[in-house]
């Protein structure tokens, strides 16, 4: 035992001694019961005190004291128990409870601690749980579904849902312990123990207020402490009796038991067994199960519901127990019109200005089937204007569409009927049917799944139900709407509710009243409920089977004022009567019905003659469907007929046929398509009928067998009998056409009682039909197809292809017949061959083309060189020939034949010269063009160009046949002049010439430049002027004399030059050293016109040639010319000047003069390029 439990248990042993000898001398003083004060709201250890349920001593008593601030509260529940001390104690004062220790859960063990334990200090005693915040002062966090998480002991229960077995929060409960007072043992409800609420997240930390609950989870209770001021001396002890019950379900739901009390043990007892379920020290209650609440309602037979005026709807079920769907709707007194959707999605009602009078106006309401509210649309009938002139005691849902229509009596005894459009949320006025009542009567309205409509009449105690249809209630916009009246029967007085169900049940309200009865006769009237109900409408949401007769005219009356009366009655009490009027053939427009009722009862029809009718003119049968299919047991000859309505029957619908003693037979004509599908009406085909009598007579019209069809296909006969008795047999055929084929045949007799004979037709011969009997319909038809033949289409590459090729060929194909277009499609050919046809959707196959139809064929060409081995090749406009005419059983071919053309191109050669050459030249040369092709062999195209002058351009022609595509060169160059200037052999071609980048021949030429070049090579001489020694002599002067091309004919005077740079002929700056260049070709002379001073002029002239040719040379190189030395002249010896001084002196100045002009002559000649070549 912890060092806690020892403390406690010294403190209580204490306690207890103190309070034995209290009660001791309590006992002794004979003091009141009254006056003692010994009951403990605090946690009583009720385990120690079993005994005291049996008389005890007071020394032996061994209970705790309560706190002075609380007192047991009574249990107010007439199953609380009060258990009464067997002894009464003495009066003694209450001790302080506050300085007392807390019984802590672990005295359950009753055992009395050793004298170490009861010596211990109590400071070295912890509190139990003081080091658990989360157990007193902290909040407890969230854990998992199950007691996990918490400090025992506990006790701890759940709340499910008893449908999907999930958690739900939001439930209270009232939890109690065993308390005593001097009254004895009681149930005491705790502090904020009355209503303990479920703890969602984490809980709260105070110890105060509702917080006893420490489960986090919702729906999950646990409880540590049985009051608040959560503290030790109110811990819950493991082996005490507690009790569980509970209070407010959570929202939206019901506990599925009544509220009772789940006690861990027994009743009377302080003590339990625990289970132990969540651990040691714990223990699971019960799982308190719970419902949704109802809000919408139940579609199953035997469910009503009403509506009172004060907004509230209600169930009542099958057994007749009333309970409320919802809450009602706010601020309504005058509620009614009650109407239910199919399923129940969607509910309905009105607010009535008025609950008296016939001129109220009424609101529109919608009921939320899942939230369970009323809410307004804000559609009032006072938008259309005034009030509606009615009572407005009426409301229904069309199963059919689920508009929402209500309505109410006239004071003139008409019904009238509005319909809100809950998709546009609108309201109109439907119309009116004639009800012929009075402005007090009162009613309901209803539709059954197919849209029919039943209006009750309540007047008094008598009911009449008012059917409309649903083709009429459709067509009703805003006027009078045609009804039929049942039979009056009595029923209950003051009818402001009706309601049918699934079963075929009907239920009339009256009030607090529901009552149902049996369909279609209202009888056996049973009270479902009369108490517990405030309804003013009632409404289901299932539909009830329903009965209706009518009468069809074949042929016509006999006589115009022949008439017939319906009957539909339920063993001998008449359901609803009606009798036919006017003149009209057909469905006449009175009928019985359409009337609620029930399932597997017979119900019996018949017609009476009415008028000036006599029913032996007459053919008569009857036929009943069952939802929409013919019940043969319930169908006949005869004027009269029985139907029982099988189970899962809805509707029936049991039609009297009368018609003149008339059968009609039409024939009628129909050719399909080449596939035998799509049949369609012929017009002009023969056919025949002939009719002949084997009972009585029988007379045709027209009375020619054949009859050419009209534009329906169709022929018709009409054979007329004596009476009903009599018989004839007819023979159809008809008449077959070229081209076509008998597909297929068929007769089919409908009698008038609906039941049919088919005879098959096996050829276009004549067949015979048996037993034509008054009133019957013969309807034949013959069904041809055409003949076929097949269309094929063969693609042909005539011989201009160069090369095979596996391109894909279509096009298109049209076959027409008598102006319509009874084939058509697309073909698809790969290379050569049969092309593959697929024809179009809705028509034939090329192998099933009717016999005679012209056919046609078209090709998409390829476009350009698509498929072809180059471009040079293109496709040309493919040609159709052969026969396009079907014929039956044979193949017509059209053949699609494609050619290709040759494409060519071409290219351009043009002439140009660099450099000198004469103008007039003319140039020519061959040209080459190459077509390579992977599938072909080389193609070469050549030719010769020119000739053409410099500058000019030579094409090729389209007479070349040059392929486009061919890479096109120039081959050479022939005939060139063999120098470009003639007379000047110092010109000449500078190497071969170019002949051009090769180019493609294109339809815009391209263009290829040859080129030839010139040069021109000059000469130069050399010589040097030396005397004997061989030392350069400068200063001599010389003429240079050549061809005609060589200073334009004119000799050059030379001066030696002797520093550079030299501007004369002489370019050698080396005086005595000669070096002219830019010679012309030719013979040149060389002569010295002044020799070096003091040196004698050469005699002889040096001759030389400037060409390439031997011994003429470019570079010339002559050899020195040697002048020879003068011998100087006598001076006079006195030192005057000789007279050979003058002669000098003159020379002198002439050579100046002249040496000046040359000078000038060589800058002018160096400033136009060059001295000699011209």
């Amino acid at each position: 035992m912890c060092e806690m439990s020892r403390k406690s248990t010294r403190q209580g042993a204490l306690a207890k001694g103190f309070a034995a000898f209290s009660v001791a001398l309590a006992l002794g003083l004979g003091l009141a019961p009254a006056s003692v004060a010994i009951a403990d709201e605090s946690q009583p250890p009720q385990s120690d005190l079993t005994a005291l349920e049996a008389p005890v001593e007071a020394a032996t008593l061994d209970e705790p004291v309560t706190e002075p601030t609380e007192t047991a509260e009574p249990e107010p529940l007439p199953t609380e128990t009060v258990v009464p001390a067997p002894v009464e104690p003495a009066p003694l004062e209450p001790v302080d409870v506050e300085s007392a220790p807390a019984v802590p859960s672990e005295q359950a063990s009753r055992t009395e601690p050793d004298l170490s334990e009861t010596l211990a200090s109590d400071d070295d005693v912890p509190v139990a749980g003081a080091d658990s915040e989360s157990e007193l002062d902290g909040e407890v966090s969230p854990m998992a579904v199950g007691p996990d998480g918490a400090t025992p002991p506990y006790i701890y229960w759940d709340v499910k849902d008893a449908d999907t077995g999930e958690l739900v929060a939001g439930a209270s409960f009232e939890f109690q312990y065993r308390s005593r007072s001097w009254l004895g043992w009681t149930w005491t409800t705790g502090t904020s123990a009355g209503s303990i609420i479920d703890c969602v997240g984490p809980c709260s930390s105070s110890q105060f207020g509702n917080v006893l609950d420490r489960d986090t989870d919702g729906g999950e209770f646990l409880l540590e402490h049985y009051r608040t001021n959560r503290n030790e001396s109110n811990r819950i002890v493991e082996g005490d009796n507690y009790r569980v019950r509970a209070v407010d379900a959570p929202a939206g739901y019901d506990w599925v038991e009544p509220s009772s009390w789940k006690t861990l043990g027994g009743e009377n007892s302080n003590t339990a067994d625990w289970n132990y379920l969540g651990g040691d020290q714990t223990h699971e209650v019960a799982t308190f199960e719970v419902q949704k609440q109802q809000t919408a309602p139940v579609c199953t037979a035997g469910y009503v519901y009403a509506i009172s005026g004060g907004g509230q709807l209600q169930q009542v079920s099958p057994n007749g127990t009333v309970s409320t769907l919802g809450t009602a709707a706010s601020g309504v007194s005058n509620f009614n019109g009650l109407g239910i959707s199919t399923g129940g999605n969607t509910i309905y009602a009105i607010e009535r200005t008025s609950s008296s009078g016939t001129s109220a106006n009424g609101t529109v309401y919608t009921y939320d089937v899942t939230a369970g509210v009323w809410t307004s649309t804000g559609r009032s009938t006072s938008a259309l204007g005034g009030n509606t002139g009615t009572n407005l005691v009426a409301g229904a849902v069309d199963l059919s569409t689920g508009l929402y229509y209500f309505g109410g009596f006239t004071s003139n005894g008409d019904f009238k009927i509005y319909e809100y459009n809950p998709g546009f949320n609108s309201l109109q006025l439907k119309g009116t049917v004639r009800t012929s009542a009075t402005s007090s009567a009162n009613g309901d309205m209803a539709f059954d799944a197919a849209g029919n409509l039943f209006i009750v009449r309540g007047s008094g105690s008598t009911t009449t139900v008012f059917s409309v249809t649903r083709d009429n209630f459709v067509a009703a916009s805003g006027g009078n709407i045609t009804s039929s009246q049942s039979a009056t029967v009595t029923t209950m007085s003051d009818v402001n509710g009706v309601a049918f169900d699934a079963s075929g049940k009907a239920y009339l309200g009256s009030g607090g009243q529901i009552r149902s009865y049996n369909m279609p006769n209202w009888s056996g009237s049973t009270t479902v409920t009369s108490s517990g109900l405030s309804s003013t409408d009632l409404a289901t949401c299932s539909s009830p089977p329903t009965i209706t007769i009518e009468k069809f005219v074949e042929n016509g009356r006999v006589n115009s004022s022949d008439q017939f009366r319906l009957r539909l009655a339920q063993g001998t009490q008449t359901i609803g009567e009606t009798t036919t009027t006017g003149t009209a053939n057909g469905l006449q427009g009175e009928r019985i019905g359409p009337l609620p009722t029930v399932r597997g009862v017979p119900l019996t029809f018949s017609e009476i003659a009415a008028g000036t009718t006599d029913l032996t003119n007459y053919a008569s049968s009857f036929r009943c469907e069952v939802d929409g299919v013919q019940d043969h047991s319930a169908s006949g000859n005869g004027t009269f007929g029985t139907i029982t309505i099988p189970p899962g029957g809805q509707s029936v619908l049991c039609r009297f046929h009368n018609a003149p003693l008339v059968a009609d037979v039409t024939i009628q004509k129909q050719v399909t398509d080449p596939l035998g599908e799509n049949p369609q009406p012929q017009e002009a085909w023969l056919v025949a009928a002939t009719a002949t009598s084997t009972e009585g007579a029988v007379a045709q019209t027209p009375s020619a067998g054949s009859q050419a069809t009209d534009s329906d296909g169709k022929s018709r006969w009409e054979l007329k009998f004596d009476s009903y008795t009599d018989r004839a047999n007819l023979v159809v055929s008809e008449t077959q056409q070229d081209g076509f084929e008998f597909l297929s045949g068929q007769c089919t007799i409908t009698h008038l009682n609906g039941s049919t004979t088919v005879t098959d037709l096996t050829s276009a011969d004549e067949q015979i039909l048996t037993d034509v009997q008054p009133g019957d319909n013969v309807d034949c038809t013959y069904v041809n197809k055409p003949m076929v033949g097949q269309l094929a289409i063969e693609k042909v590459l005539d011989q201009t292809l160069p090369s095979p090729v596996q391109l894909e060929f279509s096009g298109t194909y049209t076959c027409t017949l008598d102006g319509s277009t009874v084939a058509s499609g697309t073909w698809l050919s790969t290379g050569a061959g049969d092309a593959v046809l697929t024809p179009d959707e809705g028509m034939p196959a090329a192998d099933m083309i009717p016999a005679g139809a012209e056919c046609s064929a078209m090709e998409t060409p390829p476009t350009g060189s698509t498929g072809l081995p180059n471009s040079s090749y293109e496709w040309g406009a493919p040609a159709v020939t052969g026969s396009g005419t079907i014929v039956t059983q044979e193949i017509s071919t059209l053949t699609v034949t494609n050619t290709v053309d040759r494409v060519y191109g071409s290219f351009s050669v043009t002439k140009e010269v660099v450099g000198t050459a004469d103008d007039g030249l003319e140039y020519s040369g061959d040209w080459q063009c190459v077509l390579t092709d992977e599938l072909l062999d080389d193609e070469t195209v050549s030719g010769t160009w020119g000739p053409i002058v410099d500058g000019e351009t030579w094409t090729s022609s389209a007479t070349d046949e040059i392929p486009l595509g061919a890479e096109c060169s120039v081959v050479n160059e022939e005939g060139l002049p063999a120098v470009p200037v003639d007379g000047d052999p110092s010109y000449s071609w500078d190497g071969d010439p170019d002949l051009g980048t090769p180019v493609d021949a294109a339809e815009i030429p391209s263009e290829i430049t040859v080129t030839n070049t010139t040069k021109r090579e000059l000469g130069s001489v050399t010589w040097t002027k030396v005397d004997a020694a061989d030392i350069l002599l400068s200063g001599s002067e010389w003429t240079l004399t050549g061809p005609s091309l060589f200073n334009e004919g004119e000799a050059l005077a030379i001066t030696d030059c002797t520093e550079a740079p030299c501007t004369g002929p002489d370019m050698d700056p080396t005086g005595g050293a000669f070096l002219l260049e830019d010679l012309p070709w030719g013979d040149y002379t060389l002569t010295e016109t002044k020799a070096p001073a003091g040196y004698y002029l050469s005699d002889d002239d040096v001759t030389f040639t400037i060409g390439k040719t031997s011994p003429a040379s470019l570079e010339v190189n002559l050899d020195p010319i040697v002048n020879i030395e003068r011998e100087g002249p006598v001076l006079p010896l006195t030192g005057g000047i000789g007279r050979e001084f003058f002669p000098l002196m003159g020379a002198g100045i002439l050579f100046l003069g002249l040496g000046g002009a040359g000078y000038a002559q060589l800058r002018k000649n160096r400033k136009e390029g060059s001295y000699f070549a011209s």
